[in-house]
């Protein structure tokens, strides 16, 4: 009860319902039927109200409050997230989304060993995730997107095994996804668009065999794709575009076929082109360089980087943290060809550079008619040509000084015999 009535004082607008002493007899508000629940989203507030401390002469073991609702009160909420709060230790649900809030999340919350949905998203929220707050075993689901929050994200979090959502797009986090999270086998979404986050994608995310959605656009990610990722059965979403990622589209990722049109990977360094193997069964977002008919040739891979010519920017637009929207301006999707023709010598490229020889991989830097590396299967001319393997040796002997010379003795021979 004395929770309750730091309550009233908190939100002024409450007191009107709240004259009775039983507050179970608070219908509108308070409900008393498993545990006790406190639900203000309908309470229309007209005055700036805060979330009350918990007194310290409260045994919080013993208040029977298992759920906290006020949501979408805009400015009229505000003040930080009391770290009294910890003592609750009956509390299943902390609904708070839409308001003001301010200041950190409480490291003290980690005592609260019953939460399994909290909500704090859409607020003015700072600082780092606490990494006390990975002993929240019973942890469900996780929404804080749209705040102002920073520091990496703590590898210790992955004791967090039953959780299922994670979202945390739009704000300011960094460091790297870490790989100890692969073991969150009951993950079902995780939404980490809008930040600055680094490094690679770790190969045992894989583990995360109940994913169903991953966002990570619009970070500083960078490195290949990994192919192991082709083992989550049940991925319906995989955004990874407007990052630094490069190397070739892995074939295996084939598998991925409850994604189809739901891969986002516009925006990047890929190199080569769209797999074969995919046609049929995954319809990405891709860049032009990954897609186009000559990407064989135009956005072959660099050895030293591997990375092809879909380069952007490595600066990111942040947006306002008022929105919660992961969506982004995209290109078309394109299904994955089958084959890619090559470009023949009299066909003209889309850039100055680009190799005009016939079955070429890479040309002279300065020169796009002197090839300097053919493609598999074909041998490299003295005329800088490339020639199918069968025909290489032949093309070889004739097509240099010694050879004419054997040339003309033939030709001699034959009209020698006809005499």
């Amino acid at each position: 009860m004395k929770f309750l009535q730091a309550l009233v004082k908190a939100v002024p607008d409450l007191a009107v319902s709240a004259s009775d002493e039983d507050y179970c007899k608070w219908t509108r508000f308070v409900s008393c039927s498993i545990g006790v629940a406190v639900t203000l989203t309908d309470l229309q507030l007209t005055q700036v109200s805060s979330l009350p401390d918990l007194a310290d002469d409260v045994n919080g073991t013993l208040v029977l409050l298992t759920s906290f609702e006020a949501n979408n009160k805009g400015g009229m909420l505000s003040g930080p997230l009391p770290p009294s709060w910890g003592r609750l230790t009956q509390m299943q649900t902390i609904s708070l989304k839409g308001n003001a809030l301010t200041g950190t999340l409480p490291s003290e919350w980690s005592e609260l060993t019953a939460l399994k949905f909290l909500y704090v998203d859409n607020n003015a929220l700072t600082g780092e995730l606490p990494v006390s707050w990975g002993t929240l075993s019973v942890m469900r689901l996780l929404y804080m997107s749209s705040n102002h929050l920073t520091g990496p994200l703590p590898r210790e979090w992955s004791g967090m095994t039953a959780l299922q959502s994670c979202l945390a797009a739009d704000n300011n986090l960094t460091g790297t996804l870490p790989s100890s999270w692969g073991t969150l086998k009951r993950i079902k979404v995780m939404m980490l668009a809008n930040n600055t986050l680094s490094g690679t994608l770790p190969t045992v995310w894989s583990n995360m065999t109940a994913l169903v959605t991953l966002t990570l656009g619009n970070n500083k990610l960078t490195g290949p794709l990994p192919a192991e990722w082709s083992s989550l059965p049940k991925l319906t979403r995989l955004e990874l575009d407007d990052n630094s990622l490069s190397g070739t589209l892995p074939a295996e990722w084939s598998k991925l076929n409850k994604v189809k049109e739901n891969l986002m990977l516009q925006g990047n360094n890929f190199c080569g082109c769209v797999p074969p193997e995919w046609a049929g069964k995954l319809t990405p977002t891709v860049d032009p360089a990954v897609s186009a008919d000559t990407c064989a040739t135009t956005n072959a891979c660099d050895k030293a980087s591997g990375s092809g010519a879909s380069h952007h920017s490595s600066s990111h637009s942040k947006p306002s943290p008022s929105s919660a929207s992961s969506s982004y301006s995209q290109p078309t999707p394109v299904a994955a060809s089958s084959s890619h023709s090559k470009p023949t010598e009299n066909n003209s490229s889309s850039s100055s550079s680009a190799c005009i020889v016939t079955n070429c991989v890479k040309c002279e830097a300065d020169n796009s008619s002197k090839c300097s590396e053919c493609t598999r299967s074909y041998t490299l001319t003295d005329g800088f040509r490339c020639a199918s393997s069968g025909d290489a040796a032949c093309w070889l002997s004739l097509c240099n000084p010694d050879g004419w010379l054997l040339l003309a003795l033939l030709c001699t021979c034959v009209l020698w015999n006809l005499m």
